[in-house]
């Protein structure tokens, strides 16, 4: 259902839309094949066990989901509504919505699909008063994705992909591993500082051994928890706002939320605070740009004490590497205060510890 006949579906309705756009006739058996992939999907939803209702939303969402005029909250609101019914059904899987924005002659194009997970498990944590969960999930399509986790503001819970914390752990965990992925010319500029981050990246192998991965899926979901306590109006930290002056709003908040979620990774009780160092360090010094290489300035400034900038963007390499070396040097709970401390002194408040329920 999941794996085959959705994905399935979702295929011929791209290929139809292809074939519409170029122009290439009426389409007429593209149309045909999209509606025969519907039907089957539909039937395998209905013979589930309590699967008429998840059905009527299924079926909603195909009939709905080629409309021009629909919008992007309402394609949301009609997957939602599936996965509710998928929820009361007992199945346990999650489809993601997503849209893919194009430009064509005739101006801007718009495709919406989904992306069906299996939920593997569910973990529920309490915040203060409030209740949250993460969803440990594993694709059922096979694609590759960007992320460790994600979380979106209407959800109340976030997700961390099975697949892509292992391939991460596998990694960054075989001999000779290193921190950075990718070759070129801005690695091979900044080869010696790089190499740090190799000695601690080896240093964390030798020492987690196999419990590598346990610790890299409790850092991603100590990350995308806080995504969800945060919310989607978090306050903007002072230092975020001299960094990127004159950047968007967007981008400005963009930064001060990967900042609050990795500076809360860094207090998971299962994962080495120095793993995120690791994981940040190469954004500092190979990307020129982007989230997570404001935020790997910022982290290693607030830890270290030290303006590691020359000017007011531009990482100054040699003294970056040094605070690196310098903070993933200390202890363990040493670091994770220490990671407290700047939460609060870029947020104003205390970082709240989430209770496993």
């Amino acid at each position: 259902m999941f794996g085959e006949l959705l994905p399935g579906w979702e295929r011929a309705r791209i290929a139809r839309d292809a074939h519409a756009r170029s122009a290439q006739g009426t389409g007429a058996e593209a149309q045909v094949l999209t509606k025969a992939r519907s039907r089957e999907m539909l039937a395998a939803a209905r013979a589930q066990p309590g699967g008429e209702g998840f059905a009527a939303a299924l079926a909603a969402l195909a009939s709905q989901v080629d409309d021009l005029e629909l919008s992007g909250r309402a394609f949301g609101r009609l997957v939602a509504e599936a996965n509710d019914a998928a929820r009361r059904a007992g199945l346990a899987y999650y489809l993601d919505p997503a849209v893919n924005l194009g430009v064509s002659a005739e101006g801007t194009t718009r495709r919406f699909y989904t992306t069906p997970y299996r939920v593997k498990e569910v973990h529920a944590f309490r915040v203060g008063g409030d209740r949250f969960a993460t969803l440990l999930v594993e694709p059922m399509t096979g694609e590759r994705r960007v992320h460790l986790g994600f979380s979106r503001d209407q959800d109340p819970f976030a997700l961390v992909l099975g697949s892509e914390v292992r391939a991460y752990a596998e990694r960054i965990g075989q001999a000779g591993g290193a921190c950075h992925a990718a070759e070129g010319a801005a690695a091979g500029a900044h080869a010696g500082a790089l190499s740090r981050c190799d000695a601690a990246l080896a240093r964390l192998r030798e020492r987690l051994g196999a419990a590598l991965e346990r610790a890299v899926l409790s850092g991603t979901e100590r990350h995308e928890l806080q995504h969800q306590v945060d919310g989607p109006h978090l306050p903007l930290p002072p230092a975020v706002a001299e960094l990127l002056a004159g950047f968007s709003d967007e981008a400005q908040d963009r930064v001060g939320r990967e900042l609050s979620a990795y500076l809360a990774e860094m207090t998971a009780k299962e994962a080495p605070p120095q793993l995120t160092l690791v994981h940040l360090f190469p954004f500092g010094v190979v990307a020129r740009g982007g989230a997570e290489h404001r935020v790997a300035t910022i982290v290693l400034e607030t830890l270290s004490g030290k303006k590691l900038r020359l000017g007011a963007r531009e990482v100054d390499p040699e003294a970056y590497a040094q605070a690196f070396e310098e903070q993933v040097g200390r202890g363990d709970d040493e670091l994770r205060e220490a990671a407290r401390r700047g939460y609060r002194e870029h947020f104003g408040v205390d970082l709240q510890e989430p209770v496993r329920e």
